[in-house]
């Protein structure tokens, strides 16, 4: 039998902890509850209680919860740090709370949508299994962007005149960029949960001056050295997010999905791939021993991954998207993009697309396209006769796209 999951609930009034205890008393059969009066007693607490997931209140006398959550994740980077806040946060915490929280609720509290929360992300943390995976996924605030696609937007969001269009055009060209920038939208600084939208529609709903304010600093950001010891294989993987984003989304129209789906298309094609940066960029060395250069196909790629970190990429990535509060489509499309048959729903959605666009990518023609694409199951949905169509628009569509071909890493 597992352990039950250990959460903690702070808050500087006792009055709100005991409106949590009331609220939350149907779920101390699966859930080991703990209740703590501001930072210090949550700290102490901490230092003989594994807590699994925090919920801290930002707007708090003594230890602000900015604080508080530096301290968590400095100590206990594998904890899953989530802000609860009424609204109104000082524009500055903002800028901390994103670089220290992964996601942010809103008062009056949702305890059906919490639940719902920690249940997925438990879910998906079981996937990767390993402690220090674990820590490693729950520890990053920023994730690693293209020097030439970060220098141009730096360059752009600097600039006396800021080009709104342009500095869209850069966030959606990039995996680091689009991540963060969406994150921040999961926030209660914006109001509401943008974390699907298309990365170019996240910076017209932010705003530039927005952008410039809570992206001051490098603190957000940062480039890949070219000494990096997978170099090579992150620039690789940075082009076909790009290209498979485009793919995923031009997919997406073909097959006509439900409107929703196709609003985060493109999302889940740029970061279909975000696992394999996080190990090959977090764990240089170890990933270097794996050759990545030389994986054959992407089940290659997973099965030496999973025999040496004992999870996949496409684990890793779930996980983390998970964490940082992206829609379940997303995840699910992220976690079994490579193994649809074994996705909880066998029908045509984002992880067909993405397990499609994913093959496409991997050769120019569609006998080899086909050797990466998992038939069966194409078949089984009635889309096998789709094959020609979709390397067809790939071909003459997608690969000609100015993005693609005047793409640049360094």
């Amino acid at each position: 039998m597992k352990e039950k999951p250990s959460i903690i609930f702070v808050d500087d009034q006792n009055n709100i902890l005991q409106g949590f205890r009331r609220s939350l008393r149907n779920l101390e059969n699966v859930w080991n509850i703990h209740y703590s009066i501001g930072g210090k007693e949550t700290l102490r607490i901490m230092e003989t209680t594994p807590i699994d997931i925090i919920v801290s209140d930002t707007n708090m006398p003594g230890m602000r919860g900015t604080e508080l959550l530096k301290e968590v994740q400095s100590l206990y980077p594998q904890t899953t740090r989530l802000v609860l806040s009424g609204g109104g946060s000082r524009s500055d915490d903002i800028s901390i709370l994103l670089r220290t929280s992964h996601q942010f609720f809103s008062k009056p509290f949702d305890i059906e949508k919490l639940k719902v929360t920690v249940d997925r992300l438990l879910a998906l943390r079981d996937k990767v299994g390993d402690e220090n995976l674990i820590k490693l996924i729950a520890s990053i605030s920023k994730l690693p962007c293209s020097p030439h696609i970060y220098d141009a937007f730096k360059k752009e969001r600097e600039g006396s005149s800021a080009d709104l269009e342009k500095m869209g055009d850069y966030i959606a060209q990039d995996p680091g960029l689009t991540a963060k920038m969406l994150q921040s939208l999961n926030s209660t600084y914006f109001g509401v949960n943008k974390a699907g939208i298309h990365p170019f529609k996240a910076a017209q709903s932010m705003g530039p001056g927005t952008i410039n304010y809570l992206f001051d600093e490098d603190t957000h950001f940062h480039t890949i050295d070219s000494k990096h010891p997978n170099y090579a294989f992150l620039t690789k993987v940075y082009k076909q997010s790009l290209h498979c984003a485009n793919l995923v989304e031009a997919l997406a129209t073909a097959e006509n999905l439900p409107e929703p789906l196709k609003n985060i298309a493109y999302t889940t094609g740029m970061l279909g791939h975000i696992g394999s940066i996080i190990l090959a960029y977090g764990m240089p060395e170890p990933y270097a021993k794996l050759t990545p250069a030389s994986f054959k196909s992407l089940a290659a790629q997973a099965q030496a991954e999973k025999k040496s970190f004992g999870a996949t990429h496409n684990a890793v990535g779930a996980y983390f998207l998970g964490l940082w509060g992206f829609p379940e489509a997303i995840c699910d499309a992220v976690a079994y993009c490579q193994t649809p048959d074994k996705s909880p729903q066998q029908t045509l959605n984002l992880t067909t697309l993405l397990h499609v666009a994913q093959a496409l990518i991997q050769a120019d023609d569609l006998p080899t396209q086909k050797s990466h694409l998992n038939i069966p199951y194409l078949e089984k949905l009635g889309l096998g006769d789709n094959l020609q169509k979709w390397h067809d628009l790939d071909k003459n569509e997608i690969r000609s796209l100015p993005a693609l071909k005047d793409w640049k890493f360094d």
